[in-house]
Formats: structure tokens, C-alpha cells, sequence
């Protein structure tokens, strides 16, 4: 076992003994998704959009549905991007910069909340910290399977160029959800690893 700190080590299942039961897979529909609310300005429209998820082991009521921001340009489109954010509870609100920017340069940008992070955050808890509490590979293939699904709402609302963004752990789903997304066109992975075991307790990043 890699190093862990003592309050997460029940979280930590040996890569070769759970493999075989995370999938990533899910049962592929249409994305029907519910406008909750919607703005504009002269150069994008902006929707707060939410939508099932099709993960079949949700815990937790908060996070049944998908929560996420569409930016729509109103100039022509040139392609289509889902962003990623990082874990935690301060990022969000910084990263909104990018999409804004994308949308007014003709890039549709969806920008998905993962599992148990922000609106999906169980009662009680921190935005993000529940990764780390239980079953951390589970947690993942929660997170890429909403990826996934989200990767189809764009594919619905265009047939333009593909791309997928990943801040820190958004970096991290955003690679293993390129693997089986072969129509994914670019990927754009920004500060993100590959251990995050080792990022997460060991790293000077965390520290």
C-alpha cells in the first residue's frame, strides 16, 4: 500500500484486486437535460442546466442529478468543449473565467459539476472531500461516467470538433474519459497528474 494517512487507508482497495469491477461504462440515451435558469449578453448565452446521471451505484440524493453550465455562442460555432474543474471548494468561481472566454471566441463550453462537489455535495460535508473518504476507484468511475454522459449532451447539440478540458483531478477524469471517447478530437490538461495517490498525501503540491 502506497502511503496513506490513517484516516483514509480503509479507501484504498489494491489496483489488481477491484479492477475488474470498474467499468466506466454506462447505459448510453439521450441526454434530457431541464433549464433551470438562462442569461445572455451580447456574445454568449448562458444556461444552468440539470440532468440525471446515469451511474447506477449513487449513496447519496445530492448527487442523482448532473449539474452543469452551457455557454452557447451566439456567433458561429466553431467546435464543442466540455471543462473539468479541480476538486475542492474555491475553484469554481475563478475557472468561470475560461468558458466565458471560449464562448465568445465560438466554442460551446459545457461545464459539468462532478460528483459530490459543489450542488452534488452531500449534507454534512466539504465540496470534494467525500473522494477521499470512501472508495476512492469508485469515486473515479462515478466522475468519468458523468463525464461521459455529458461528453453525449455536446454531441447533441452539434456535430463541431470535440475537445475536452481537466483542471488538477478534473485532469485526471478528463484522461481516463478520452480513452474510451475516441471521437474526442483534443484533449487540455492542465495542472494534473497521473498518481494521485502520491499527489494527494505525498506531493510538495499538497503540502
Amino acid at each position: 500500500m502506497p502511503f496513506l494517512p490513517p484516516e483514509v487507508q480503509h479507501a484504498y482497495i489494491p489496483y489488481p484486486l477491484y479492477y475488474n469491477n470498474i467499468m466506466y461504462d454506462y447505459i448510453k440515451r439521450k441526454v434530457n437535460y431541464e433549464v433551470v435558469s438562462r442569461s445572455e449578453n451580447p456574445f454568449y448565452v448562458e444556461e444552468y442546466i440539470k440532468y440525471e446521471s446515469p451511474y447506477r451505484y449513487k449513496k447519496y440524493e445530492e448527487t442523482k442529478f448532473i449539474y452543469s453550465y452551457l455557454f452557447t455562442p451566439k456567433s458561429k460555432v466553431k467546435g464543442n468543449l466540455l471543462f473539468l474543474h479541480g476538486m475542492g471548494d474555491k475553484n469554481l468561481k475563478f475557472l468561470m473565467y475560461f468558458p466565458k472566454e471560449f464562448a465568445k471566441n465560438g466554442i460551446r463550453t459545457l461545464v459539468t459539476i462532478l460528483p459530490y462537489h459543489f450542488e452534488r455535495t452531500p449534507k454534512g460535508m466539504k465540496s470534494g472531500e467525500y473522494i477521499l473518504k470512501e472508495n476512492v476507484l469508485k469515486n473515479f468511475e462515478f466522475s468519468v461516467v458523468d463525464t461521459r454522459y455529458s461528453l453525449n449532451l455536446l454531441r447533441q447539440s452539434g456535430d463541431e470538433p470535440l475537445s475536452i478540458m481537466g483542471v488538477s483531478f478534473g485532469g485526471m477524469i478528463a484522461t481516463i474519459s478520452m480513452a474510451f471517447e475516441k471521437d474526442v478530437e483534443k484533449g487540455i490538461l492542465v495542472v494534473t497528474g497521473g498518481n494521485f495517490y502520491y499527489i494527494t498525501w505525498e506531493s510538495i503540491a499538497t503540502k
